[in-house]
């Protein structure tokens, strides 16, 4: 009995039937849990792209908001998470939801941020009790902290009476809520506006100074002496013509004066609200005074709070916005004996100086646009577009509205946003 026990034994033992089954099993399970974590990575891989882009969407979007200054922090950030959100829900199946989406913003600095985690449930490898993956992301947009100097060349002729001149008050007021967002800015940003006619106000005191006391008594002031494309403070040789030494000129418009480099938005719209219209096209004049607002050269000439920067300091954009609507036909005050046209003598000097000076200003790396409203003047627009840089720099505006979707357009260029993270 016993040898029998004993030899029952060791046959169990030796007996290997069932073992192929079971190392089978295992290694089944292996590939199972190895298929499952491919698939489980693939699913996290695919959400951190899709929500890398739908934050950085996101940030763009909220940075935009700021630059607009139209809406509160609040909002800005409700407007954060909408954009985020519906961009990580869509196109096509998502495998993630988000969870603790945070919205932080710095008006001081233009800075948003925005903070969320992903979560990507497992599949397969849940039976090995893994839960999946836990991604927490941040993406922050802020503004470029270059600082903008804006010299602008606004057209208050007679040709813009009533109605055009309304809706370039409107378009230049919309510009002005872009540059300086009532909840303030990162940047430094200022803004000089040069309405023209047939010659520019400047007020009687900085007419006695750039005329060297040749304004007689009146703030309207004309071409510089000479072929002059330059932006060189006045002084010997660099005088403008004033009313003594052009009896005849006409007289600018009482309204519409000069106002040199700043960021009191109220001031600004203030004096546009009070520009009337009257006069001839000296478009030289304009273009002249929009470059002498931002120019460095004339430090000593504007007051101290409207001091330019220098060029290419590596800080300050400079930009012109050269505006008309209608042909040069102007120089020294006044059109040629036979009427006024960009074909006359006076006509031909007034859009030869413009164009000069126009070559002059992109020459210091200023940023030119040019926007002719309701132009059809094939001269006028020959100025204009041997100006602009480039025909994205070029605005044709049909009416008022296209007049603020330029104004608008060009504003928000000059507000680039950068992506930090």
């Amino acid at each position: 009995m016993a040898a029998a026990t004993v030899n029952s034994a060791s046959t169990f033992a030796r007996d290997e039937r069932g073992t192929v089954a079971i190392l089978f099993g295992l290694f089944m399970m292996a590939i199972m849990m190895i298929m499952g974590l491919s698939i489980d990575v693939g699913r996290a891989i695919h959400t951190d792209q899709r929500l890398s882009a739908s934050m950085d969407a996101a940030a763009l979007t909220a940075g935009r908001a700021l630059i607009d200054g139209s809406l509160t922090d609040d909002e800005v950030r409700t407007l954060a998470i909408k954009v985020l959100e519906e961009n990580f829900g869509a196109g096509g199946a998502s495998f993630g939801t988000l969870s603790g989406t945070d919205v932080s913003l710095n008006r001081a600095t233009g800075a948003v941020t925005i903070n969320t985690t992903a979560v990507v449930p497992s599949t397969i490898t849940a039976i090995a009790n893994f839960s999946g993956f836990t991604m927490p992301r941040t993406a922050s947009a802020i503004f470029d902290q270059k600082d903008i100097e804006l010299g602008m060349q606004l057209d208050v002729t007679g040709s813009m009476r009533g109605r055009k001149l309304a809706d370039l008050k409107v378009a230049t007021k919309d510009l002005l809520d872009i540059l300086l967002p009532d909840a303030g800015s990162a940047n430094k940003v200022r803004v000089g506006l040069a309405p023209y006619a047939a010659g520019i106000n400047l007020g009687a005191p900085l007419a006695a100074t750039v005329t060297n006391n040749r304004n007689a008594g009146s703030g309207c002031v004309y071409d510089r002496a000479g072929d002059a494309a330059v932006d060189a403070a006045p002084g010997s040789g660099t005088y403008y013509k004033g009313r003594a030494d052009l009896p005849s000129a006409e007289a600018c418009p009482a309204g519409a004066r000069l106002i040199p480099l700043t960021d009191d938005k109220a001031a600004l719209k203030a004096n546009v609200d009070n520009y009337s219209d009257g006069g001839t096209t000296a478009g030289q004049i304009g273009t002249n005074w929009a470059w002498n607002l931002i120019s460095p050269k004339w430090a000593g000439i504007w007051p101290s709070e409207s001091k330019p920067a220098a060029y290419r300091d590596g800080r300050t954009l400079k930009a012109v916005i050269l505006m008309t609507d209608g042909e040069y036909n102007t120089f020294d005050g006044r059109c040629d004996n036979s009427g006024c046209t960009p074909n006359g003598a006076r006509g031909r000097q007034s859009n030869t100086r413009a164009r000069a000076i126009c070559e002059s200003i992109k020459a210091e790396g200023v940023e030119v646009y040019t926007v002719g409203f309701m132009l059809n003047h094939p001269v006028a627009l020959e100025t204009l577009s041997q100006c602009a840089p480039s025909p994205q720099h070029y605005f044709s505006a049909a009416d008022g509205d296209q007049l603020r979707e330029s104004f608008v357009a060009i504003a928000r260029r000059l507000t680039n946003l950068r992506l930090t993270q």
